[in-house]
């Protein structure tokens, strides 16, 4: 523990019996910058006769007093030196515990290259206190769930604030970033509500174009059969690594988006009348917008035309059907294209029915892939 080296005026009252006469003795305590304890003595000029036995009793009585506080001093400098050692002791403890994490070892999550579990994006990197630019191994689900840790680059400006990251992946290529891979995008802007998140980007699809591309847990092939009612079957999807809100914002700052989907099927049918009911129509196959909304018409098709792509290129199997499935005959059809609208992307749930044994489908749907 460190003293300073101002002085410490330590003043002691002895009262020396001299008559009617009190004596006062001070003791000069200080401290020299190199940690040395220096003391002296002041003494009045003695008022008391001149007795040499007077004499001999007051240098008596002083020499036990010096020696009394000689011994104080001491003491002082023994409880001193026992703080400071204290002290070092407390100090290099705290240091092993910071080192430690109270226990568990611990590594700079900030170093790059770490992996950090659970963090998804440059973003949160930064909110948990990094400030150097560089890769770093995200790892978004935490280790030994979902997909493996990927390797991405965070950029921090020279305050050690988050830096302006593109909004989509058109701008990581204006930027001069030619690889394909995993990188953060943030679609509406530095701390706007929507944060940063993590995309992969197609550098060498579209010619080129640097292709924003949002993959989902529903793109494989799947079969659909013993569902006869309307719309129930259900397939819900969930987006990578991304909410709707920040695939919205995605759309909202891309110039333009789309989607593919497809329905093989087997006399299972998109819509048509129902002949036990007046021959109203009844629609069997739908799929949801990004806000919930029954959405009728398929890839290729505009907003409520309830087409299919063929219906618009004129390549339907019968021209008098808008949809391949709504022949509803025995033979495998199809019906596919790419959904562009994007006031309605990304695709949020498919529904489908009419497949009661042997009727029978199969779904598809692709990435979403937004441009510019």
């Amino acid at each position: 523990m460190g003293v300073t080296a101002a002085a410490l005026l330590l003043t002691l009252f002895s009262a020396l019996s001299c008559g009617h006469t009190t004596q006062q003795v001070c003791l000069q305590t200080s401290y020299s910058e190199d940690g040395q304890c220096n003391f002296s003595f002041v003494l009045p000029p003695l008022s008391c006769p001149s007795e040499r036995s007077g004499e001999e009793k007051v240098t008596q009585e002083l020499d036990q007093i010096k020696q009394g506080l000689l011994e104080q001093v001491e003491e002082l400098k023994l409880q001193n030196q026992g703080l400071s050692t204290k002290v070092e002791e407390l100090a290099e403890e705290l240091s092993k515990l910071k080192r430690t994490g109270g226990g568990q070892t611990q590594v700079d999550p900030c170093a790059e290259g770490h992996r950090l579990p659970g963090v998804l994006s440059c973003y949160q990197l930064w909110k948990l206190g990094c400030r150097e630019s560089g890769r770093y191994v995200i790892d978004r689900d935490g280790p030994g769930f979902g997909e493996k840790p990927v390797e991405t680059e965070c950029t921090f400006d020279s305050q050690g604030d988050l830096a302006v990251l593109p909004r989509t992946c058109t701008d990581v290529l204006q930027k001069g970033e030619t690889r394909s891979g995993t990188y953060t995008i943030d679609p509406d802007g530095p701390y706007q509500s929507v944060p940063p998140f993590q995309v992969y980007c197609n550098m060498t699809a579209e010619n080129g174009a640097g292709v924003t591309t949002i993959g989902h847990d529903s793109e494989a092939r799947t079969h659909v059969q013993g569902f006869e009612q309307a719309g129930s079957y259900r397939r819900t999807v969930t987006y990578d690594h991304a909410t709707i809100d920040q695939i919205r914002a995605l759309i909202d700052a891309s110039e333009s988006c789309k989607q593919f989907i497809k329905y093989e099927c087997k006399g299972s049918i998109m819509y048509g009348p129902d002949f036990k009911n007046d021959n109203r129509i009844v629609y069997y196959a739908w799929w949801q917008t990004w806000d919930c909304r029954e959405a009728y018409y398929w890839g290729g098709a505009s907003p409520g035309s309830q087409d299919c792509d063929c219906m618009v290129t004129g390549t339907c199997d019968n021209p008098d059907h808008p949809c391949n499935c709504n022949i509803n005959d025995d033979v495998w059809r199809q019906d596919s294209g790419f959904l562009t609208h994007k006031d309605d992307l990304p695709v949020k749930q498919l529904r489908f029915g009419d497949t009661t044994e042997p009727e029978n489908g199969y779904h598809t749907l692709g990435k979403l892939m937004c441009f510019g």
